[in-house]
């Protein structure tokens, strides 16, 4: 977001002080506030992902926090290829993390950004964008500790073509690893974290021979909650459970069958209209 420092310092200073400053909410604040909203709905805001296009993951680390973007060259109605973005990911560091070198955290926001985007990247190309060279620095290191070691292993899973993007250019994963969510995970290098997985992605094998809409339908005929619902929608046939009936039309009049493939419908944040999103 540009000149998002400048727009949400008046928010920041509320922040800061230790709690012992009392909280005013000016008219700068409530200017700041509505124009964020604002920008969050305005162009550009979050595509679909177009499976038949490379992906663009770009990552960045600061002294805190980790930032990442998943984005896509995709080409408008006027035939110029434009970048635009899939979806955005920040976190805080731990207080071990903290104390990586700096190659070590730009390492360490790749292998994020990697498992957080993971139902979107895996089996696909990917074209890996830093502000640092970092994973030029993993591949040359020799005698890797067992954490780099691990990383270049998780790595290895996914078909990565490595660039160099200066701070300048990288601006949005770079404002995101500065303005991180409040949310400190565990450390990469043991027991992963819980991820948050599409649901119709989650046991997808995007290497199968099926079309990727056909491996969607047969994980939604799979999985136990999506099939009264889709039942009803397209036999309209309701459970053997009267108990069940209430609830199902209910989540029903909340979803879509579009081609055979369930999708959830959510308001609009620009207009009227509903917005679908694949379970």
């Amino acid at each position: 977001m540009k000149n998002y420092s400048t727009i949400a310092e008046p928010l920041q200073e509320l922040t800061r002080g230790n709690g012992l400053k009392p909280f005013v909410w000016t008219v700068a604040c409530q200017k700041s506030f509505d124009e964020l909203k604002n920008l969050l709905i305005s162009a550009p805001i979050v595509s679909y992902p177009r499976f038949d296009l490379p992906f663009i993951l770009q990552s960045d680390a600061s002294d805190y926090g980790l930032g990442a973007v998943l984005a896509q060259q995709i080409k408008g109605e006027d035939g110029i290829e434009r970048e635009h973005v899939i979806g955005y990911a920040s976190r805080t560091l731990s207080d071990v993390e903290r104390r990586y070198s700096i190659p070590e955290r730009e390492c360490l926001a790749v292998v994020w950004a990697c498992t957080h985007f993971r139902a979107y990247i895996e089996g696909v190309k990917v074209k890996v964008l830093t502000d640092h060279k970092a994973l030029k620095w993993l591949q040359n290191t020799k005698d890797l500790s067992s954490r780099l070691a691990r990383w270049a292993m998780r790595l290895a899973a996914y078909d990565l073509d490595i660039g160099h993007r200066p701070g300048v250019q990288n601006a949005n994963a770079d404002a995101l690893s500065r303005y991180p969510l409040d949310e400190t995970k565990q450390e990469i290098g043991g027991q992963p974290a819980e991820e948050i997985i599409p649901i119709s992605l989650f046991n997808i094998n995007l290497s199968s021979s099926l079309s990727l809409l056909q491996e969607i339908k047969n994980a939604q005929w799979e999985d136990k909650d999506l099939i009264p619902i889709l039942n009803f929608l397209q036999n309209q046939s309701l459970s053997p459970n009267p108990g069940l009936h209430k609830k199902i039309t209910a989540l029903a009049q909340k979803h879509r069958v579009i081609d055979g493939v369930l999708y959830r419908i959510y308001p609009s944040p620009i207009n009227t209209h509903s917005n679908i999103q694949t379970r």
